[in-house]
C-alpha cells in the first residue's frame, strides 16, 4: 500500500497494516501498538461521523420538512392576508352602502317631515282663519240679535208677529221663511 492511499484509509486498514522490517528500525511491538491504538480512535471517531452523517441528513430532511411547512404556512398566511383584506374591502364598501342608503332614507324621511310639518303649518293657519271668520260671523249674528232685541224694545207692535219681520228689514237682515202654519210662532 502506498502513502498516497492512507487519505483513504479506514481503521481496519491502520490496524492490520505491516511494515516490512529492517535491521535498523523502529521497534515492531511498538509501531504495532501504535497503529492498534490509532485504528482503535480512527473506529470510533469514523463510527462517530458516520453518526453525525445519519444525524445530519435526519435534521437536514427535518430542516427541508420544516422550511417547506414554513413556506406552505407563509403561502397559507399570504392568502389569508389577501382574503381579510378583501373581506375588509367588501365590509367597508358595504358599510359605505348602508351609509348612503341611510343617509338617503334620512333625507327623505326629513324632506316628508318638512314637508307635513308646513301642511300642518298651513292647516293651522287656515284653522286660525276659520276660527277668527267663526267668531266674526258670531259678532255679526250677536250683534244683529241685540240690535233685533233693541228695535223689539223700541217699538210696542200690536203682535210679535208682525214686529220680527219688519225689525229684519230695518237691520238689513233677510226675512224669516214665511210659515205653513204646522210650526206654532
Amino acid at each position: 500500500m502506498s502513502l498516497s492511499a492512507l487519505s483513504l484509509l479506514n481503521a481496519l486498514d491502520i490496524q492490520n497494516h505491516r511494515f516490512a522490517t529492517q535491521w535498523r528500525g523502529y521497534d515492531v511491538a511498538e509501531v504495532d501498538r501504535f497503529f492498534a491504538l490509532v485504528g482503535e480512535q480512527t473506529g470510533s471517531l469514523t463510527a462517530r461521523i458516520a453518526a453525525l452523517e445519519v444525524d445530519l441528513a435526519q435534521r437536514d430532511l427535518e430542516l427541508q420538512q420544516a422550511q417547506s411547512e414554513t413556506t406552505r404556512l407563509q403561502g397559507n398566511l399570504r392568502l389569508g392576508d389577501a382574503e381579510a383584506a378583501q373581506v375588509r374591502a367588501a365590509a367597508r364598501h358595504e358599510a359605505a352602502e348602508l351609509l348612503r342608503e341611510a343617509d338617503a332614507q334620512a333625507s327623505e324621511r326629513l324632506s316628508a317631515a318638512a314637508q307635513e310639518a308646513k301642511a300642518l303649518r298651513e292647516q293651522v293657519e287656515r284653522l286660525r282663519q276659520q276660527r277668527q271668520q267663526l267668531l266674526e260671523d258670531m259678532r255679526g249674528v250677536v250683534s244683529t240679535h241685540a240690535r233685533l232685541l233693541d228695535v223689539i224694545e223700541a217699538s210696542e207692535p200690536a203682535t210679535e208677529a208682525q214686529a220680527g219681520p219688519r225689525v229684519l228689514v230695518r237691520l238689513g237682515a233677510p226675512p224669516p221663511p214665511e210659515s205653513d202654519g204646522t210650526h206654532p210662532s
